[in-house]
């Protein structure tokens, strides 16, 4: 290619570097991209397919997150596996017109994909304030209308991004771009020649389209909110509301990445490339990886649709936890007959209760319904349980004895029947569950072992960082292996003891990261509003002691938890309807007064996680008083660069586990399946994320690990 005056005159090809700073990792960065990759093309593929092939589906709402799953396919295509290529193959050269086809189909699909949302937020619209003319204003004309807008829209509009870049700009300061797919500003900005004008139409597309979408977004819901606090009854507003709450989530996160990503492209000269790059490539895959997630979650008749896909006809019935009973009381009658007929079922030793009338029998039958001891709905007809029972051979379980005997007994085994509604799909849900645990096994393990052997970071802050990875792993390890053996092989049973020890490790555990979050604030205070007096202050003796201090608070406190389950009887189930055994859920299904227990529960939580996080405030509230005396920009900006790490850790551990706590005590009205998945991602989550976070924004420890994957580079 010709260079003229130190300008390269149309270039016939492009270099991609991929994340400028980060190119020795990259092999390691694709990993969780790449499982992105393949979960975003496995959810938007099955969810177009439950749609397609579900007739009921064939509503507004659902056919436009079709065609927004249609576009997060599009869109994870056009970047992903150049993405891949770049970072595990060094394959970085692209095309110029390649380069220019990325970046049209990319930047038409993000249009299109603005365009559905606006789209799925007129049809909240319409169906709660005029529900009676919905299906005559969003007819089947209509939404082909409106999907075809949508793609007009955008074909029309960002066509002539890249002819400007093809007509105006010959000379180019070097073919270099530093991002991993091609994308418009990222191009302009390598232009040796006059862009103002490819700036000003970027700017127009993003106002026209983005802009234009996020106001009659927030209009139509200022009239949502409007019709629904006008409803009478308390119910009707949060059903109303809670129609809405998929698509809320979804187009919050898709536009706060959206607008964070051209801002800073545009204006945020001082923020780290690395950081910007990650950002955007995070904008591409987590909003189609997380759209299927949230909309399967939250919509039952996808949810259904999904478990009619995975679920043979013959299996629906194969595990008697499994049932789900939606029963009425005139029908308690035929329902003690086919639970003592399964009881007493031929070759089963010890199957019936000797001695027991049949009223005895059908009033233990009741009482066993109301307490959740057959389930919750099921979808098979009263007429046809006995038949089922009969297929099933179902097994007399553990809970038979205690829960007909009505004496204060403590069952051998528990059984965790895992996500409830959702047990037929638990093959589907353990795959993203399974990718995460190893991530946060390789992730921690790997932080360990970089501390370790690297003498220059036997820093209060790494070590902290160490303990806090040590508590991570073990959380984690005591709660998957049984969650996925529970998913997989359908085991849901567990041990009395065994499930006593689980409750004891994850409570005790997840104290004790409380409490190293706590340390590692009052670290940050200490290097920041006492500099001088940092080593002498936290020395290794005194990092030990604290460390020591935090597990035996966490061990002292959550000792008494297991004794007090233990003495409790459990004479109505020995059923968990949860993936690991959890002290509130144990509570939940015993048969006495649990007052006491539970306020000692309260107490504990109060003395550490609430204590913890009150302090952590404090902290930052003293941090932020002396940077804000700083004389210089720089300095206070350096300064709160050195507490990002920390508080986005806080935050991710934080959020669900304030949100398990409250919905398990208080929250009546949350629907289980929910509260089940926050508190598997409250395990799960921040043991991947922790050494994520560190290992990119730490310096030191990405400096490490591009040492350590060059140094095995060179052994290859």
């Amino acid at each position: 290619m010709p260079f003229i005056n130190g300008t390269c005159f149309k270039p016939s090809v492009f270099t991609l570097i991929g994340i400028p700073g980060l190119e020795s990792v990259q092999h390691w960065i694709g990993i969780p991209f790449l499982i992105s990759f393949i979960l975003a093309s496995f959810g938007n593929g099955l969810l177009i397919t439950i749609i397609h092939n579900e007739h009921s589906l064939h509503e507004p709402m659902y056919v436009f997150l079709a065609v927004l799953a249609a576009t997060d396919l599009g869109l994870t295509l056009c970047i992903t596996p150049k993405m891949l290529a770049i970072f595990w193959l060094q394959s970085r050269e692209i095309h110029f017109d390649s380069c220019l086809i990325q970046m049209y189909f990319t930047h038409t699909f993000q249009c299109m994909e603005s365009g559905i949302l606006l789209a799925m937020a007129f049809d909240r619209y319409v169906a709660i304030c005029e529900p009676l003319r919905h299906s005559s204003i969003l007819t089947k004309k209509v939404l082909i209308s409106i999907i075809m807008v949508v793609t007009v829209r955008a074909s029309v509009i960002i066509i002539m991004c890249p002819l400007l870049i093809k007509l105006r700009l010959k000379h180019f300061r070097t073919t270099v771009i530093s991002h991993s797919y091609c994308e418009h500003m990222a191009v302009v900005k390598v232009a040796a020649e006059n862009v103002r004008v490819n700036k000003a139409y970027g700017l127009f597309v993003a106002f026209s389209v983005l802009g234009f979408d996020v106001i009659f977004i927030f209009l139509s819901y200022a009239f949502i909110f409007q019709a629904v606090f006008k409803l009478s009854q308390k119910e009707a507003r949060f059903k109303a509301f809670n129609t809405c709450t998929a698509h809320i989530f979804v187009f919050l996160q898709f536009y706060i990445l959206t607008f964070f990503t051209s801002f800073i492209h545009r204006f945020g000269f001082n923020v780290a490339p690395s950081v910007h790059i990650l950002l955007s490539n995070l904008y591409l895959l987590v909003p189609p990886l997380l759209n299927p997630i949230v909309y399967g979650v939250k919509t039952k008749q996808i949810r259904e649709g999904v478990i009619k896909m995975f679920t043979p006809k013959d299996d629906r019935v194969e595990h008697w936890w499994h049932y789900n009973i939606k029963i009425s009381q005139e029908y308690m009658d035929i329902a003690g007959d086919i639970l003592t007929k399964a009881m007493c079922h031929e070759g089963e030793e010890g199957g019936c209760i000797k001695g027991q009338d049949d009223t005895n029998m059908r009033a233990t039958c009741a009482e066993g319904l109301e307490s959740g001891f057959l389930g919750r709905e099921m979808k098979y007809s009263i007429e046809n349980l006995d038949e089922i029972t009969m297929k099933s051979k179902l097994k007399r379980p553990t809970l038979v004895m205690s829960a007909y005997n009505k004496t204060n007994v403590h069952p051998t085994t528990f059984i965790l029947i895992g996500i409830p509604g959702l047990e037929a799909a638990h093959i589907w849900i353990s795959i993203p569950f399974s990718m995460v645990y190893l991530l946060a096994l390789l992730g921690n393990s790997s932080l360990l072992f970089i501390i370790k052997t690297d003498p220059s970071l036997h820093e209060p802050m790494y070590l902290f960082l160490c303990m806090l990875a040590v508590a991570d792993l073990v959380v984690c390890t005591t709660a998957v292996p049984k969650l996925l053996s529970l998913f997989w092989f359908h085991d849901g049973e567990i041990r009395f003891e065994a499930c006593l020890t689980q409750v004891f490790l994850i409570h005790s555990c997840s104290t004790m990261e409380s409490g190293f979050f706590l340390a590692m604030a009052f670290d940050r205070y200490v290097a920041i509003c006492n500099p001088l007096r940092h080593s002498a202050i936290l020395t290794h003796s005194v990092i030990g002691e604290i460390g020591l201090a935090i597990v035996l608070r966490g061990t002292t406190l959550l000792s008494p938890h297991p004794f007090l389950l233990r003495w409790l009887p459990y004479c109505r189930t020995n059923i968990i309807s949860h993936t690991y055994c959890e002290f509130m859920a144990l509570i939940k299904i015993a048969c006495a007064e649990t007052r006491i227990r539970r306020a000692y529960s309260l107490i504990v939580a109060f003395l550490t996680g609430g204590v913890d996080f009150i302090l952590i405030i404090c902290s930052y509230v003293l941090i932020l008083h002396t940077v804000f005396h700083l004389p210089s920009k720089d300095a206070r900006l350096k300064t709160l660069g050195t507490c990002v790490s920390h508080v986005c850790v806080i935050l991710v551990s934080y959020t669900p586990a304030f949100f398990s706590f409250l919905t398990h005590r208080f929250g009546h009205h949350v629907a289980p399946h929910i509260h089940i998945f926050v508190a598997n991602i409250y395990l799960l989550v921040p043991p991947m994320v922790n050494p994520i976070i560190y290992g990119v924004r730490t310096k030191r420890i990405r400096d490490r690990v591009i040492k350590l994957f060059s140094f095995q580079k060179q052994l290859n």
